[in-house]
């Protein structure tokens, strides 16, 4: 933390970007961390590779965000919650590092350690806990604006602090950014509680043609599902967490093909069940009992490669009580 510190007090104009599918710790880091730094007086330019979902538009600064490059004047370059560098997307590219450091942020236990400067915390619950901790390192006093951005991606990555990653850190962090003027019931609201019409049909398809399959439950959005509804793309990323939810299920999976062709890979287990060994076999990353990958197509090669890593992983593995 201390040489985060230091970049972050010697760089002037910073660009920082989180990873492509975003989440809400992704958008609430990158937010949280960008009204941190303009607090010392820095000038910051936030970018995700995809358009804001809306249920993160109403955070404070949303309006900022867009699909940009770092700009030559740019000091430093810096990735929130990202496990791999590739997972930033188009935004920031190895081209673009033109010899300036990058501050990493990231909590995921799979990440690389791809900055000049690494913060990684894989006991923290989310990365927006993580900058809470750098925000008291940079001697910033929390306001309403940084603690919202940041209680998001706390309780969106802890679902409402119901995953084994929550820990008592993560409720004192939560209790201390309500305490800064953080609303908890309107995040969870928006968070949990709200769906658009189109985006619940999209369900209805995936737990149409979900297929339990020795203890793998898995189902698939195609570019046709996504075009005849007219979902965004972004918007299908949290369909796994209904497949997760049934009992006989040990770990739930959904194959989305993406604008490209490749098929990206989302994977949830049961607690007991680590899912690190399959992603990194797969090329991905993530959490122990949430990760992913990005396979090259077509859907039914990629979807036989996983399901087999998957049973390989069952076979050996016993569910906890």
């Amino acid at each position: 933390m201390r040489d985060a510190v230091q970049l972050i007090q010697n760089a002037r104009r910073v660009f920082a970007a989180s990873h492509i599918d975003h989440d809400g710790d992704a958008v609430g880091s990158l937010l949280g961390f960008a009204h941190i730094l303009r607090q010392l007086g820095k000038t910051v330019t936030v970018a995700l590779a995809d358009p804001v979902s809306w249920r993160f538009e109403h955070l404070p600064g949303a309006e900022k965000i867009h699909a940009v490059k770092p700009s030559p004047d740019d000091d430093l370059l810096v990735s929130l919650d990202a496990s791999e560098f590739n997972r930033l997307g188009a935004v920031l590219t190895p081209n673009d590092l033109a010899g300036r450091p990058l501050l990493m942020i990231d909590h995921h236990i799979t990440n690389s350690r791809f900055g000049t400067v690494n913060v990684l915390d894989p006991t923290a619950a989310s990365t927006c806990e993580i900058l809470y901790s750098l925000a008291q390192a940079l001697d910033v006093p929390l306001d309403p604006t940084i603690a919202t951005c940041l209680l998001t991606g706390v309780v969106t990555d802890t679902l409402g602090f119901r995953t084994t990653s929550t820990t008592p850190r993560s409720l004192e962090v939560a209790q201390a950014l309500m305490h800064a003027g953080a609303n908890l019931s309107e995040i969870c609201q928006r968070a949990f509680n709200s769906d658009t019409y189109a985006r619940l049909c999209l369900t209805a398809d995936v737990l149409h043609r979900m297929t339990l399959d020795e203890g793998v439950l898995w189902s698939q959005v195609t570019l046709d599902d996504l075009r005849r509804l007219g979902v965004p793309y972004a918007e299908s990323a949290g369909l796994v967490g209904y497949l997760n939810s049934v009992r006989e299920a040990r770990v739930a999976v959904i194959f989305r093909e993406n604008e490209d062709g490749r098929i990206d890979v989302s994977m949830r287990s049961k607690p007991g069940i680590s899912l690190a060994s399959v992603a990194l076999a797969l090329g991905g990353g993530g959490h122990p009992q949430a990760a992913g990958a990005t396979l090259p197509p077509p859907m039914n090669a990629a979807r036989e490669r996983v399901l087999a890593e998957l049973h390989k992983l069952l076979a050996g593995t016993t569910v906890s009580a």
